[in-house]
Order: structure tokens, then C-alpha cells, then sequence
């Protein structure tokens, strides 16, 4: 588990890196953000439900309107958390179990539909039945519900059959 953690901030590391410039854009800053947001909270937790809600709470960040829980968390058990601030808003999302991810929008979004991009890799060790799960979810839309949500999530894997 160590070494995944490792790896992972690595990788998030590179690609905060190479997005980083001297004079950042908006955009940049957001998508700054919401990365090291998502290191702090998910990945160096990761995934234990438990440490993620001590870290939230340590940090004082607010919980989440209780009326928008059913919609963000899809009736499933959780928390929400809003870590919105001058750049962005920012949301932790804490599924049990063993979820957690951090959502991020401009502000004065409006409604409409967008097109969004996905990455998603599982990591498992030869044998296991569970992995982690690593999403990036994006839209270059200014009018998407969300522009990035990045999600970490232990999961159950299939075994194919003969």
C-alpha cells in the first residue's frame, strides 16, 4: 500500500509540475488546486475512510449543503465537505467504503450539457481481489456541472472466468 501511495503522489507530482507555470492562468490555478487538494485529502490517506473524515476536519473545511447529499452521493452513505474558496469550488467527497474524491467547478457555472473526458486505471497485485481505483473525470466546457472530479476508490475486482 505504500508504494502505491508513493507512485501515485509521483505521478500527480509529474503532472502538477507539468502544468505549472510561471504566470498561471485561472484555469491553472484551479486545476492546481483541486490536485493537491486531492493529494492531501485521498491519496495520503489512502482511501481510509476514517483518516480522510480526521484530515477534513483537521483542515476546518466546511461541511456541504445537506439538501445537494442525495444528488452528489447518489443515495449512497458519506460526506460531503466544501473546501470552495477565491479560486474554484472545491468539494471532498467521502463514499463509504473507502471512497473518497474531490470535485472542483468554476464559479457562475451555468446548466447545460457538456462533453467530459475520463481516465481510469486499476491497480492490483497479481491475485487479489480488490484494488484501487484512479479517476480523472474532466470538461473544457465552461458550462459543465463540474470541470474535474478525481476519484481514488478501493474496489472489487472480477476474476474472468476459464
Amino acid at each position: 500500500m505504500k508504494r502505491l501511495t508513493c507512485l501515485t503522489v509521483a505521478l500527480v507530482s509529474v503532472l502538477t509540475a507539468a502544468t505549472t507555470s510561471f504566470a498561471q492562468s485561472t484555469a491553472e490555478k484551479q486545476s492546481n488546486a483541486a490536485t493537491r487538494l486531492f493529494v492531501d485529502a485521498c491519496i495520503t490517506n489512502g482511501g481510509d475512510e476514517a483518516k480522510t473524515k480526521t484530515w477534513v476536519r483537521d483542515h476546518h473545511l466546511r461541511p456541504f449543503d445537506p439538501a445537494y447529499l442525495p444528488k452528489l452521493l447518489h443515495g449512497k452513505a458519506g460526506e460531503v465537505w466544501s473546501a470552495s474558496n477565491q479560486i474554484g469550488d472545491f468539494l471532498v467527497v467521502i463514499e463509504t467504503p473507502g471512497q473518497c474524491s474531490v470535485w472542483a467547478r468554476r464559479r457562475s457555472v451555468s446548466s447545460a450539457n457538456s462533453t467530459y473526458h475520463v481516465v481510469a486505471y486499476t491497480i492490483v497485485k497479481d491475485g487479489a481481489d480488490h484494488g484501487m481505483l484512479q479517476e480523472a473525470v474532466t470538461s473544457d466546457s465552461a458550462n459543465a456541472e463540474v470541470q474535474v472530479k478525481l476519484k481514488l476508490a478501493w474496489v472489487k475486482i472480477k476474476k474472468e472466468r476459464p
